[in-house]
């Protein structure tokens, strides 16, 4: 995985590299409540505390055997059309601080209309930690109710200009093109 929005420096010019989200994306259910569509293995060993089911009978089939089954049907998706990414990065000594701070603001996004979850994500890399926030969103409207009319700018914590490393201004709000979640409704 790459590190996203970091910044390089060359002599006369710096270039910034655009965040890329594709693995957060796929980790979404676990942030927004969502279940897998996937059945699961069952453990290898059993729980003994735990009674097997009853052994239910065979259905009678229904359709020709030679018919292949028809598919099954796919899992509902869930209202999320937008992810907005923010990316910070701090240095290793404030890391605690920074993670701390951000956790506790977070919750205050599922109070926000049309806000349907978000992730924290983190990881170090070298003297610095970088962070990235990905909300979830039904809307860019909804979005724009909260953040403005310049969706792209990000909304700074109070405390972000003193435990972040030179505070990105922008944020990335992603369509979500295709949605792989079987989300409650």
């Amino acid at each position: 995985m790459t590190i996203p929005a970091r910044l390089q420096h060359a002599p006369n010019r710096t270039v910034r590299r655009v965040p890329l989200a594709p693995v957060a994306l796929l980790a979404a259910c676990a942030l927004i409540g969502c279940t897998s569509s996937m059945e699961q293995t069952p453990p290898a060993t059993p729980d003994p505390a735990v009674a097997p089911a009853p052994a239910q009978p065979a259905a009678a089939p229904t359709a020709d055997p030679a018919t292949p089954p028809a598919p099954a049907a796919a899992p509902s998706s869930c209202a999320a059309r937008i992810a907005r990414v923010w990316h910070g990065r701090t240095t290793n000594e404030k890391a605690e601080a920074y993670t701390a701070y951000i956790s506790s603001a977070l919750p205050k996004f599922r109070t926000i209309p049309g806000n349907l979850g978000y992730q924290l994500m983190r990881e170090t890399v070298g003297a610095e930690t970088h962070f990235m926030v990905i909300s979830y969103w039904r809307s860019r409207d909804d979005i724009r109710a909260y953040a403005g009319d310049d969706i792209r700018k990000t909304r700074h914590l109070p405390r972000d200009a003193e435990l972040l490393i030179d505070p990105e201004q922008t944020v990335m709000n992603y369509d979500l093109a295709v949605i792989n979640l079987d989300c409650p409704r």
